[in-house]
């Protein structure tokens, strides 16, 4: 049980460097490589964790504390910081008037994203957790079914066909509802792969099967509109990159130090994944001070300067630091307390 776990904290780890990575304005090639399986890799571990032991109440309060409270807070917290934020170009959003807030407010404490563009991946949080809600009432409707597994199974295929056909057909999306429906599968599949436990990399064939993935992968990502228009060949590219990932990770974990690395990474991902496009504000700031003739953006990519590629290793860098800075900075002001 500790080697599986490891194992996730590093796939975890992995998964929000990614994350990172794809948010500090990549080349078109190496960003269709990440997006192509970031999200399902996130889905895919996030359903490890899901069962029915849990009764409904424990289980809904759990979820509500672990993504509706983060949500909320941190929405709250940068709203009444916007005109501050605002002044020093850190976001295009200033909520200078109190029927402004209400307005806000509303829409935060709805779950939905949108107040802020600083937390527009934010959308992650509501998509999770409604998947986890849906699929811990499939598998207790299906509990006492002799055929209850396969009926969860084929529940997840469906709902990620539903999310294809949604979004293919340009159906109404509320809250997000198409990506709810297509991550369930990805979400299932972590589950259902939990049952048995992850299956054991030791041959030489395996590692050959890890290049393979890779091949596909760098083959793939060459043709940056393959995956985004061709949903079949989507769902497929991300089944290669959960697969990639877990051999890639598996590797690592013989090496003393990237094991620790990235099992640190995983163990503080909603701190990075919550702070990190602030980072990159921050350190957008920081240069346009430094630098003046650098031509900065106001998304979260500021690697359209005159030296992209040290700017996104330098946004990669502190969009994972700086968030693990603030979470200290946290810990030791509570304990302080």
């Amino acid at each position: 049980m500790a080697t599986r776990n490891i194992l996730l904290d590093m796939m975890r780890g992995w998964a929000i460097i990614l994350v990172v990575l794809g948010h500090a304005g990549v080349p078109d090639i190496l960003r269709t490589f990440i997006y192509s399986f970031h999200m399902p890799l996130f889905f895919f571990i996030s359903g490890f964790f899901c069962n029915d032991r849990k009764d409904v109440q424990k289980f809904f309060l759990s979820k509500i504390k672990s993504l509706y409270v983060p949500f909320v807070v941190v929405y709250l917290l940068l709203i009444v910081l916007s005109h501050w934020l605002h002044h020093f170009s850190l976001t295009k959003f200033d909520y200078n008037s109190f029927g402004d807030i209400v307005k806000a407010l509303s829409l935060v404490l709805r779950f939905r994203v949108g107040a802020m563009d600083l937390l527009g991946h934010f959308w992650f949080l509501p998509v999770l957790f409604f998947i986890s809600i849906f699929f811990y009432g499939m598998l207790r409707l299906t509990k006492t079914n002799p055929h209850g597994k396969m009926m969860v199974v084929s529940g997840g295929a469906i709902f990620t066909c539903m999310g294809v056909l949604m979004r293919v057909l340009h159906l109404p999306n509320p809250y997000d509802i198409h990506r709810v429906c297509y991550y369930m599968g990805f979400y299932m599949l972590g589950w259902l792969i939990a049952q048995h436990g992850l299956p054991k990399i030791k041959t030489l064939q395996d590692y050959c099967l890890g290049l393979l993935l890779l091949f596909i992968m760098i083959l793939y990502s060459c043709d940056q509109g393959a995956v985004e228009f061709n949903p079949i060949l989507g769902i497929f590219m991300a089944l290669v990159g959960i697969a990639f990932s877990w051999i890639l990770m598996v590797i690592f974990q013989k090496m003393i130090f990237a094991k620790s690395f990235f099992v640190f990474i995983g163990q503080h991902t909603m701190a990075i994944f919550i702070w990190h496009v602030l980072a990159f504000k921050l350190i957008e700031y920081a240069l346009s001070i430094i630098f003046p003739e650098m031509i900065m953006t106001l998304g979260w990519s500021g690697s359209y300067a005159l030296h992209p590629l040290p700017l996104i290793m330098l946004y990669t860098v502190g969009g994972v630091l700086l968030p693990l800075v603030i979470i200290q900075i946290k810990t030791k002001f509570i304990k302080l307390i």
